[in-house]
């Protein structure tokens, strides 16, 4: 039983950069924080079928096929999808992040599963694939230090986490 209507509520992301080490090893470590504002809100309701509209529209989709084939679904998940606020696309405050990871969060919360881990929602949204930063700090906020991926990880690990005001 899907409840009436659920809200999520996302930070934006403010990434310091990447750390290319230039050798076989570990590559694309990072520092980043996670800040209130502007904030990601997503908003899922009861519909017949999947509907989304807007800037994110092709994104929410691909995202909730992703979360459909993991749960050996064939059919997308009965909701609508309403990105509420977002910041601005491509200027560094990791809004297309945010949004998919809050969708693939809000389709577990609709179908009363746990809530994913931060390498589940790497995989369900295709994020992480450089930078974990995002990923982390949708999960747990604060200031993330990740260490960078090796060949063949699909998550960077979390090397540091610290609260921040």
């Amino acid at each position: 039983m899907q409840p009436g209507r659920i809200v999520i509520r996302a930070p934006a992301r403010l990434h310091f950069g990447l750390f290319s080490f230039g050798n076989a090893g570990r590559q694309f470590g990072g520092v980043g924080v996670m800040v209130r504002q502007p904030a990601v809100q997503l908003a899922l309701a009861p519909a017949k079928e999947f509907v989304t509209h807007g800037i994110y529209a092709p994104r929410l989709q691909q995202v909730a096929r992703n979360w459909a084939r993991r749960h050996a679904n064939e059919a997308l998940p009965q909701c609508e999808v309403q990105v509420l606020t977002a910041p601005p696309q491509h200027v560094g405050l990791g809004s297309g992040t945010q949004v998919a990871l809050a969708l693939a969060t809000s389709l577990n919360v609709w179908h009363q599963l746990d809530v994913p881990t931060a390498t589940e929602l790497a995989e369900l949204t295709g994020r992480g694939k450089r930078s974990a930063v995002g990923t982390y700090g949708f999960l747990q906020g604060g200031m993330i230090v990740e260490s960078g991926k090796q060949l063949g990880e699909h998550l960077a690990p979390l090397k540091a986490r610290h609260p921040f005001p």
